[in-house]
């Protein structure tokens, strides 16, 4: 059982770190210590200095300095850490439960194993950081800047960002599980090899949205501005839905299985698609530019409802099960080498298709 600290422990802690005869800083291990309602005010800098099995609880720690320090197996429960400043820390195995973050820095610090348990940043910085395999259940962000910042094998449950913005921002490996992105700002985002079930993104601007290798399932977007969305060589693409945005470049490569794609009441400057196999696609609204193209890759059923399009180029394209045109503009259409599936359903205007099928429209309705 963790023991309680000393009196020089508690002052090294809180007041003044141990200093040798040249009035230096000496590095020194806390170990082995249970801090229970404490709350410390005292603004105090640490270097190189060694937190292992430390446990924190129902802690208010405002102002304090860590700089190249060490935490290890460090527990943090209940606690709130306010205007704290941490350069070049390493977290090991550490784990945050119902704790947060308020008006803190963390500057090139790496989060090795660690466990985050309803953590809560609020108005803080995450810069050049690594979060090596992270576990979480509901990571809250808000207002944070997270610029540089990379997700390395983590399994990401209930991760949650609002009013956050990113120079660049990585997640690579792992798993993303209900995740929720509101009103952010990310120059360049990349999810590679990461698993995704259940991702909403609202109301954000992207200089440039990059998903690649790993199956895709229920990711929509609503109210977005993005200058290149790009999903590539993903097995598994399932209720892509984008509504009310406004896109300079879709580009869907080399995705087998796309199924229920849904973009509706938005603006497509450029739409690409290159080897992708489309289930039931409808595009509902849509006003495209003039380079939109779909090349090889197959169409098994797909929908246009209303909206224009500049120009649209099909070349070695499967079309199978029906296509349906409904109040749609299309100023240039170009065909190359299709395949038309037998027997393909071609409806257009207010024609139904298909006995007893339901389109898209009709089930968003429902």
């Amino acid at each position: 059982m963790a023991e309680r600290l000393a009196a020089e422990e508690l002052v090294w802690l809180t007041r003044d770190p141990p200093r040798d005869e040249h009035d230096q800083r000496v590095a020194w291990t806390l170990a082995d210590r249970a801090i229970d309602e404490v709350r410390w005010t005292d603004l105090v800098e640490h270097e190189h200095l060694t937190l292992e099995r430390v446990e924190f609880s129902a802690t208010q720690w405002n102002g304090v300095v860590f700089r190249r320090c060490l935490l290890r197996e460090v527990q943090f429960a209940r606690s709130t850490l306010a205007h704290a400043v941490f350069e070049d820390v390493v977290f090991e195995r550490c784990r945050f439960q119902g704790t947060t973050f308020e008006a803190c820095q963390f500057s090139r610090c790496r989060f090795e194993r660690c466990e985050f348990e309803f953590l809560t940043a609020i108005r803080s910085g995450l810069r050049e950081c690594v979060f090596d395999q992270l576990t979480t259940t509901v990571f809250d962000l808000r207002e944070c800047d997270l610029s540089g910042t990379r997700f390395v094998e983590a399994s990401l449950d209930g991760l949650r960002a609002s009013k956050s913005t990113a120079d660049t921002l990585e997640l690579r490996g792992g798993r993303l599980q209900g995740g929720d992105l509101t009103a952010c700002q990310i120059r360049s985002l990349q999810i590679v090899g990461v698993p995704i079930d259940g991702l909403r993104i609202l109301d954000s601007h992207f200089g440039q949205a990059t998903l690649a290798g790993a199956r895709i399932n229920d990711l929509s977007l609503g109210g977005c501005e993005i200058d290149e969305f790009a999903i590539v060589d993903c097995p598994e693409l399932l209720g892509l839905h984008v509504l009310q945005s406004t896109i300079a470049e879709v580009r869907i490569d080399t995705c087998p299985m796309v199924a229920g794609l849904l973009i509706a009441d938005s603006r497509i400057t450029e739409l690409n698609l290159h080897d992708a196999r489309l289930y039931d696609a409808a595009f509902e609204r849509v006003d495209a530019g003039p380079r939109s193209r779909i090349h090889g890759g197959a169409l098994t059923g797909i929908l246009f409802v209303g909206g224009t399009w500049a120009g649209l180029d099909l070349r070695g394209v499967q079309l199978a099960d029906y296509v349906a045109v409904r109040q749609t503009h299309f100023s240039g259409l170009q065909f190359a080498a299709m395949q038309v599936g037998d027997p393909l359903d071609l409806r257009l205007d207010s024609d139904q298709y298909g006995d007893g099928s339901m389109t898209w429209s009709d089930a968003r309705g429902t």
